[in-house]
């Protein structure tokens, strides 16, 4: 299980909306199960984490995971989501270890990073509660369950990273200002062949007097479509792939367009209405999303540098600090020919 990585998601097939991504840093935004509050126990002998982000002591530690483990729903949802028990008889396993120290790291960077920016959290809301309860083994009833303090930590990271997306990516009514042509909605159908020259032959065709919709069915390489002449609905422009959404967006209504080419061949464009958004709630929530996205990569650099510029130190007997890729993440300490640690909080020697 990886916590604190985001995971960038763009799905695309032929014709269809492009896909859109799944996943930035934040619930909906974000990928990130954020459980866990910043440590102060940077001078202690049984230090866990050393270094300038969440110092944590194994007391500290234990705490956290009894804290965890005393709540019955918690550990249904933990080995609902892992597959493997919290608890390997009265040691905690290796994973939850690793789990909570990731998600007390993953925290303090978010949260150091934001108080660098000097930028003030995102307001909570109704979807951020939803989306952090989603997150959390157990659901809504284990956030109910946790000290409000802890949950409040949860909370504050997942408001940092909404409050970081935006400071890197830009004001969203200037984005949508300016890009007007992504928060236009038409109506399309469409035909696709593999090349140039079988495009050229369908509009013929249709040039010809010959319907779209038949045309689609004869010769369209789309399975998703063709059976319904090619229509692919009323969509968002930003949902199909670049080409096909420009093509769409200058097109005139009720005129098929000569050939398009894009990544999946040819389409020949049949756009009967479009409509372009009016800033509003739905078109502020489109374009939050889209500077959002803007600014994930951003982001994503100052964490690895910050998280190298911490000094951090993770107690071998407890985890392994993996920095081989993307943001570091404290992993399960690897114990050859062994699937449990002898953590009770007692170390492996």
């Amino acid at each position: 299980m990886r916590l604190g990585r985001p995971a960038i998601l763009n799905r695309r097939s032929p014709g269809h909306p492009a896909g859109r991504l799944a996943a930035t840093l934040v619930g909906s935004l974000v990928a990130v199960v954020a459980l866990g509050a910043c440590g102060s126990s940077a001078g202690s002998s049984q230090a866990v984490i050393s270094g300038k982000l969440a110092p944590t002591s194994a007391s500290e530690l234990e705490a956290e995971l009894k804290m965890m483990t005393d709540i019955p729903s918690f550990v249904a949802g933990w080995k609902q989501a892992t597959q493997k028990d919290a608890n390997v008889g009265k040691k905690y396993s290796p994973e939850l270890v690793a789990y909570a120290l990731q998600n007390r790291y993953f925290n303090a960077l978010i949260q150091e990073e934001g108080k660098a920016r000097k930028i003030k959290p995102a307001e909570v809301t109704d979807t951020f509660s939803a989306n952090l309860a989603e997150a959390t083994p157990g659901g809504k009833e284990t956030l109910d369950a946790y000290p409000a303090k802890y949950r409040d930590d949860q909370m504050l990271t997942q408001r940092y990273i909404e409050a970081l997306l935006l400071d890197a990516g830009g004001d969203p009514k200037e984005y949508f200002e300016k890009n007007p042509d992504k928060f236009t909605t038409a109506c399309v159908k469409h035909i696709l062949v593999a090349t140039e020259a079988e495009a050229k032959t369908a509009l013929t065709r249709i040039t010809g007097g010959e319907s779209f919709d038949k045309v689609a069915a004869d010769v369209s390489t789309d399975p998703g479509s063709k059976e319904s002449g090619g229509d692919l609905g009323c969509q968002p422009l930003s949902t199909y792939v670049p080409e096909f959404s420009k093509a769409a967006s200058v097109a005139t209504i009720n005129e098929v367009t000569q050939p398009v080419k894009s990544d999946f061949g040819y389409h020949l464009l049949l756009v009967s209405k479009r409509d372009v958004g009016k800033w509003g709630p739905d078109i502020e929530a489109q374009a939050k999303q889209a500077v959002q996205q803007a600014g994930v990569e951003e982001i994503r650099t100052a964490l690895v540098a910050r998280a190298k510029a911490a000094g951090t130190v993770i107690n071998p007997k407890y985890g392994v600090l993996n920095d081989s890729g993307g943001i570091p993440q404290i992993d399960v300490r690897p114990t050859p020919g062994a699937t449990t640690t002898t953590l009770g909080l007692v170390p492996q020697g």
